[in-house]
């Protein structure tokens, strides 16, 4: 089955609701699989939702103003979630379940003020997801949680950018196997990145402008965390908490971090690395 399901919404009271999907919950049912639905909504009262079922499925959402709702819903292996929102009160919701092996989600939000703002939630509860929000504007708040067993290779991996003021960004990875990633950009003022894994896993967090504040725990797991964070003016503090052993943890934070605080914590085992650099720039 290859269904292709294409709604075109422009300006007025837009809704869309789209269901792909076998009659069973029997993954052997095929009917459904490689499905693919695009909403495109332009202007006003926006509101799509999206539930598939199958494997192999795509969705993919554009909302262009006014009050933006988006809500995707993928239950099977491989499935892939796109969502595009810009100018309205944007939010976006992506769900894929316990049989979503190798899912991908990716959310790019655009706002040009805070009273509407940009806000993603992403749950990804299968092995290999891959997730990366873009937000750009005022107000942006984004969510990642990612749980399950990874292959090796790939992994699990999460990329969070955002650009603009009230930055907020939660990472939380919960794996067995093969690792995971987390990336966190923020570039702006009021900064706020808090990144938790449990299980093997790297993570990468750079800060520039505002309020800045970072907390990376990486807990129980095999031995080898990685930790690199970066903040790059105005306000600082940052800790780090690794567990076991063999962990490497960097912290580096420039004169014009005006508060500038550093914690790096590690224990549980032999072999760790730490670095904490605070240096004038230029």
């Amino acid at each position: 089955d290859n269904p292709k399901v294409p709604v075109e919404q422009d300006v007025g009271n837009n809704t869309s609701t789209i269901f792909q999907g076998a009659s069973t919950s029997s993954p052997a049912d095929e009917n459904g699989d490689r499905s693919i639905a695009s909403v495109t909504q332009s202007g006003n009262d926006n509101v799509s939702d999206v539930q598939q079922r199958n494997d192999d499925v795509i969705a993919t959402v554009n909302q262009n103003g006014d009050a933006n709702d988006s809500g995707i819903t993928q239950n099977g292996r491989f499935g892939t979630a796109s969502v595009t929102q810009s100018g309205g009160s944007n939010e976006s919701d992506v769900s894929q379940g316990t049989a979503a092996r190798g899912a991908d989600a990716i959310v790019s939000q655009t706002s040009a003020a805070a009273s509407t703002g940009n806000y993603s939630n992403i749950i990804q509860n299968a092995e290999d997801g891959y997730a990366d929000v873009a937000q750009d504007g005022e107000g942006n708040d984004s969510n990642v949680s990612q749980s399950g067993a990874n292959s090796a290779p790939p992994r699990m991996e999460a990329f969070v950018s955002q650009t603009g003021s009230d930055n907020e960004s939660d990472v939380t990875q919960t794996i067995t196997g093969a690792g995971a990633l987390a990336d966190v950009d923020q570039d702006g003022a009021n900064n706020v990145s808090s990144v938790v894994q449990n299980g093997n896993a790297e993570a990468y967090v750079s800060q520039i402008g505002g309020l800045n504040a970072s907390t990376v725990a990486q807990n129980v797991g095999s031995d080898g965390w990685e930790a690199f964070v970066s903040q790059l003016g105005d306000s600082g503090i940052s800790v780090v908490i690794q567990n076991a052993g063999a962990n490497t943890a960097e912290l580096t934070q420039t004169a014009s971090s005006l508060s500038a605080y550093s914690q790096i914590t590690q224990g549980g085992g032999s072999g760790n690395s730490a670095s904490v650099s605070q240096c004038s720039e230029g």
